[in-house]
This record gives C-alpha cells, structure tokens and sequence, in this order.
C-alpha cells in the first residue's frame, strides 16, 4: 500500500501521481487492523481511471494457443520448462513474462507467469477485453484483489500484487498453486481410480476439508464471505497445501460493496448447475444457501458460507452434488425449498457413517439458527469423529457411547475386561467354596 503523500509513476503512462490517501483506507476512515478495507480510496479510485483510459483492449488470443477444454480444468500446467529458461527467451525490461493460460471465467483468465524480478512462477489474473470498459467489472475486480489480499491465512491463496502492465490490462499476482482442484479429486476418487483412492481415502479428505474450514473460520474472523464456496474453488497442492481460490463475489460485513449493491448481469440461461450466476443471486445453485438462493442479501452472514461447506462435504462423501436438476432453474429452486436428501440416503452403498452424515446435515440446516454458529465448530466435531468420540450433532445412546470408549480406549478396556473376569471368578471360586464348606457341616452333625 501506498503512503498519504507518496508519489510514484504510472506503469503505463509513466507520469507521476501523488496518492493523497493510503490504498487499503477508506475514504475519511481510519484503518481497523481486524476490519477488511475496500477500495474507496483516491489512489483506487485513479488506479480504476488509468485502467479505462489507457491504450485499446489486447486480445489475449496472441498469449497462448492453448484451450480450455474440460481435461485441463483444475490443474495447473506443471511445465518442464525452468524459470531460467522462460526467462533467457523473454524480454529484459518486461517485470511479468506469461508462459501459459491455466483457466478463463467470465470476469477474467489466469495466465501462469513469471516474476522476473524474484525469479519466481506466479499465476496472474487479468481481465478478459469485454470487460475492460465496464466500471462495475473493474471495480468488482480490484475488490477480489483487495479483499484476498487482506486475508492472510495459510489456507487462503496469498495476493503479490495488483496493478496495470504493458499492455494496458489490469491485473494482480498469486501464489501458484501446482495441484489440482477438490472437484477434479473427488471426480477421480468416484471413478475408482485407483492411485486416487489410495491417496485420498474418507479420513485424508476430511483433513484436506478442515483446513479449508481452518482458512474460512480465519475470514469470518475478518467479516467476509466467501459466498462461492465448492469444491472447484479448492486447490489441492503436491505438498499437502489446501487454498481457498476465487474470491470474486465475497462480500464484507456491514460494509457495502464497490458497486454499491450486488446486481451484475443477468442470469445466463445455459450455465452449469456450478457455475457461479452473477446477478441478484450470486454464487453456486448446487452449494448455495436457502437464503441466498432466495436473492435474501440481507440475510446472509458466515453460517450462509457454512451451509456451503456442508455442501463441501456432501460431496466428498456421496461423490454428488448436493443439488442436482436438469436445468439451473431446478437446481436453483430446490436450493431454495431447501430440497435436500441426506448422504446416507443419497448413496446408501457407502456405508456413510452416522456422525458424518448428522454433521453434514446440521451444517446444511434449512433455518441458518440450526446450524453450526462457526466452521471452527464443524472442524471440532470433525475432530471428535475422528477421534472416535461422541459428536455434538448426534446424540449418541449410552451403549454407543460405551462402544466407542472402548474402541478408542483398548489397552484399558482390555485391563477392565481381564479384571471384571477375575473378579467374577473369584466370586464362583469364593461360592463354590462356600457351599463345599456348608456341606462338610451339614454331614458332620449327622
């Protein structure tokens, strides 16, 4: 961010400009270090006019030839190519050299680059032409960048940098991620891949889930929402890196957005049942809440985004989606009817084991008082499940409950087991004993 009073050059124009207020700083307000800022300040403000004003739109078409067909959904492209050599090609006095295109949405495409300056890979999010000359975009686009970018958390892709290159286009850098996304692994896992199942059983899925309600309890902290919650916008990394992707639509508590509202475009008739609608209802139909499926924008606050992590969860563990219609205009409305069938029902031949089921359904709560208050709640749950224990989701019968310290508790209850049988033995033995002597009393008196 830059300093009240500190002057520095346009990228493209090159002339100097003196930021009268700090970047991260709303307008007349002073920053809090747990809020999250938007981007209402003078030098955003410039920043959005240098972006409409500059040179006629580049197409990205000359960046890279390669399409976006549905196998490279998901994956970032893990090229042989070394850092060094992409740069001995490039040219010197260009900070960002693109080697390839990893993906496109509607707002913008992510190029996979490489930072000349520290010599490293880095994916870049520029946007797409059409949208250069839309104020609302742009300003929706540079909150994605300011709200991620706030949001420092091991389990929240990290922001580098925003600004405008070269080539007039507006842009800001990320960590890249070499993985792949949740919904490419779960689609593998339900195909009985075998290399797949073996790496990622239940017990490896619910940890990789956890921290994705690690990094979400972390930005409910902060007051945003995510509010596109699933299993695509989870990056899964060799190293065992889980990142919370795609910010674009996040909305900050008691804070009203750039655009002044949540309108965009109108709904797109033949998106798919997880493909994010922009418009008065935003997000995902298939993981989306009652309320905000409703378009209830009010309404919405973190337990709006635990409804979607439930969803999360629902996938991982029946492999479908928790929503599923022929048309995005039924998945839509059974979203906001709320018309759920629990996973044990869903996919019987599982064999899903109660407390996860009750946890996914306490998540997925028709009235939001219903469900968990934080993801932090359904991460302790999840702990107590794995651990063998009673969740607070199920109430478990005392025979369950005796069950279960057993089954975690063997070494003792083996000790308890061995003492109750000696106990019981001498009991016999001291009986038998007993009676023997009785005996011998009787026969001596007659």
């Amino acid at each position: 961010a830059a300093a009240a009073g500190q002057e520095a050059r346009c990228k493209v124009c090159r002339e100097k400009a003196q930021f009268e207020k700090t970047i991260t700083t709303d307008a007349g307000e002073a920053s809090e270090p747990n809020t999250l800022t938007l981007g209402k300040s003078v030098a955003a403000t410039k920043l959005i006019k240098d972006m409409l004003n500059v040179a006629p739109s580049v197409d990205l078409d000359h960046i890279s030839t390669k399409s976006f067909d549905s196998a490279a959904v998901g994956k970032t492209d893990d090229s042989s190519k070394s850092v060094r050599d992409i740069i001995s090609q490039a040219q010197k006095d260009t900070k960002s050299i693109v080697d390839n295109v990893i993906g496109q949405g509607g707002m913008g495409a992510i190029l996979g680059t490489i930072d000349q300056d520290i010599r490293r890979k880095v994916a870049m999010k520029v946007m797409l032409p059409e949208n250069r000359s839309d104020t609302l975009k742009v300003m929706r686009f540079l909150e994605e960048a300011q709200v991620t970018g706030q949001l420092e958390h091991p389990n929240i892709v990290p922001v580098h940098e925003i600004g405008i290159d070269e080539n007039a286009r507006i842009y800001f850098t990320m960590k890249l991620v070499q993985g792949e996304n949740l919904e490419t692994i779960i689609g593998e896992c339900a195909k009985e891949n075998q290399e797949y199942l073996q790496k990622y059983s239940l017990g490896a899925l619910l940890q990789l889930f956890m921290k994705v309600c690690d990094g979400m309890s972390y930005a409910h902290a902060r007051g945003a929402l995510h509010r596109d919650l699933k299993p695509e916008n989870i990056m899964v990394g060799g190293f065992g890196e889980v990142l919370i992707m795609d910010w674009g639509i996040a909305k900050i508590l008691g804070k009203e957005s750039v655009l002044g509202g949540d309108d965009a475009t109108e709904l797109d008739e033949t998106a798919r049942q997880t493909m994010t609608m922009e418009g008065r209802i935003m997000g995902t139909p298939a993981y989306m809440s009652p309320e905000q499926a409703c378009g209830h924008i009010s309404e919405l606050d973190q337990r709006s985004d635990i409804f979607s992590l439930g969803g999360m969860l629902y996938k991982i563990l029946t492999f479908c989606h928790p929503y599923e219609g022929p048309t995005i205009e039924e998945s839509l409305e059974q979203a906001q009817d709320g018309n759920l069938i629990p996973p044990d029902v869903r996919t019987p031949e599982r064999n899903i084991p109660p407390e996860l089921t009750a946890i996914c359904m306490k998540a997925m709560a028709y009235d939001k008082e219903e469900r968990y208050d934080n993801a932090s709640e359904i991460n302790a749950d999840l702990q107590l499940y794995l651990d063998g224990k009673s969740v607070s989701a199920k109430k478990d019968s005392l025979i369950t409950k005796t069950r279960k310290w057993v089954a975690r508790n063997k070494i003792a209850s083996a000790g308890i087991a061995a003492g109750v049988i000696c106990l019981i033995a001498g009991m016999i033995a001291a009986t038998i004993y007993q009676n023997r002597l009785h005996q011998e009393k009787i026969a001596s008196l007659l």
